[in-house]
This record gives structure tokens, C-alpha cells and sequence, in this order.
């Protein structure tokens, strides 16, 4: 089984990756598990005026292995292992079409990002992953 952990370093997405670690136990063998944070793109009209391309690329990659870090430090203490990937783009269109060409059988992720509009309505990336997904999604709190 093949499992999109989506993480973006915030309570409720390290509540998936603690309820993955739970479930993975009950799990005949190990899941493969495809960690990844979405960055959202930097309007490309300023990006292209005063910042090269592999500054941008670094800065994804900066900020994503730090988004990361929380999530994989607890995968790598329970003993399971992963992918990690840092995408740009729309978070839950990124999350979606990302599952969809890994061909991943499932995707978890938290209620509730960092984002603060998310935290005001009910995670309102997690709403659009499940209603735009292929596949079935757990969504913790």
C-alpha cells in the first residue's frame, strides 16, 4: 500500500503522521509512505524579475526540508520508512495530482495547516483534497 503523508510541520498534520505511525502497526506489512510538504508558488512576474531560478528552487527546498523536519524526525523514531518530496503549487490540487500520478492508494493529512485563513474555517485544504481525490483520505485533528 502505497500512502501520501502530507505535512506541513502544524499540530494537525503531525496528529496524521501520529495516527499513520498507530495504524501502521495493525498493517500487514509496512506501507510505503511518500512524505511530502507543498510550498506555494511565488508569483513567477516577480519571481522572474529579481530572483534566479535556482535561488527559488533552494528556497523551496529550504523551507520544505523545514516544514518536513517534524514529521520525518517521528516516521524515522518509529521505524518507518519514507520518501520525501517538497512540491510548489496549490496545496490541495498539488496533494491531489501528485497521489494520482504516484499512484498512491491513500493520503492523510491534518485538519488544519499553518495557513491562518485555514485556521479560522475547517481546514479548508483538506475539504478540497477529499473532494477532489481519487483515492480514499484520512483527515486528522
Amino acid at each position: 500500500m502505497k500512502i501520501l503523508l502530507a505535512s506541513d510541520g502544524s499540530a494537525a498534520s503531525l496528529a496524521a503522521v501520529d495516527a499513520l505511525i498507530r495504524a501502521s502497526r495493525a498493517f500487514a506489512q509496512a506501507p510505503e509512505i511518500v512524505l511530502v510538504t507543498v510550498h506555494n508558488a511565488v508569483p513567477m512576474t516577480f519571481a522572474t524579475r529579481h530572483i534566479e531560478t535556482s535561488a527559488l528552487d533552494r528556497y523551496y527546498s529550504e523551507e520544505g526540508c523545514i516544514a518536513l523536519a517534524p514529521a520525518a524526525s517521528r516516521l524515522k523514531a518509529a521505524g518507518l520508512e519514507f520518501e520525501q518530496q517538497v512540491l510548489v503549487g496549490m496545496p490541495a490540487e498539488t496533494i491531489v495530482a501528485f497521489a494520482s500520478d504516484r499512484g498512491c492508494d491513500w493520503i492523510w493529512l491534518g485538519a488544519r495547516g499553518h495557513n491562518v485563513i485555514e485556521k479560522m474555517l475547517l481546514g479548508t485544504v483538506a475539504a478540497r483534497v477529499v473532494q477532489l481525490a481519487h483515492c480514499p483520505v484520512m483527515v486528522a485533528r
